[in-house]
């Protein structure tokens, strides 16, 4: 409570020209009211201890919350750690799997190439063969003709002579 000395404050009303009991009233009602809406030293010291119980209560729920959110964190960056983990293994699996595809795939081509290879030298022999038993053919058609042509010489000589 603020002290307040209402009979000094009523005596300088009744100097100020207000009647006794405007005075004492008016004064009363001040001093009530002075001490219903203002605060003693007590009731700020009494605030103060409130607020700081209320700062302290504050502080330690960020406390808490940082702790919660560092856990949190740890926990997030754990998961990743575990999936990208397993990212990295089924990646490594479908790499080798992959790589094993590849080597099937490259030595079916060089298999298919070796037996083309094989084909075309097979290929080539036969060409060869046959061009062999042409030419064969055309030497003997040929000495075949031109044993013709002698003996078509000889008998047209031998009809020009008897003529």
């Amino acid at each position: 409570m603020v002290a307040f000395d209402t009979l000094k404050a009523s005596q300088r009303l009744r100097k100020a020209g207000f009647a006794e009991d405007q005075a004492n009233a008016l004064v009363a009602a001040f001093a009530e009211d002075i001490g219903a809406n203002l605060a003693t030293k007590d009731d700020i010291a009494l605030l103060r201890k409130d607020l700081e119980m209320l700062r302290q209560s504050v502080q330690q729920d960020i406390d808490a919350l940082r702790q919660e959110m560092t856990s949190e964190n740890a926990a997030i960056r754990k998961d990743m750690a575990s999936e990208n983990a397993a990212i990295r293994k089924e990646m490594a699996s479908e790499n080798a799997a992959l790589r094993k595809d590849m080597d099937a795939l490259r030595k079916s081509v060089e298999h298919g190439m070796a037996a083309l290879r094989q084909d075309m030298a097979l290929q080539e022999e036969r060409i060869i063969a046959r061009m062999e038993r042409m030419t064969t053919r055309l030497t003997l058609t040929a000495m075949g003709l031109a044993g013709l042509v002698l003996t078509a010489i000889g008998v047209v000589a031998g009809i020009l002579a008897t003529l």
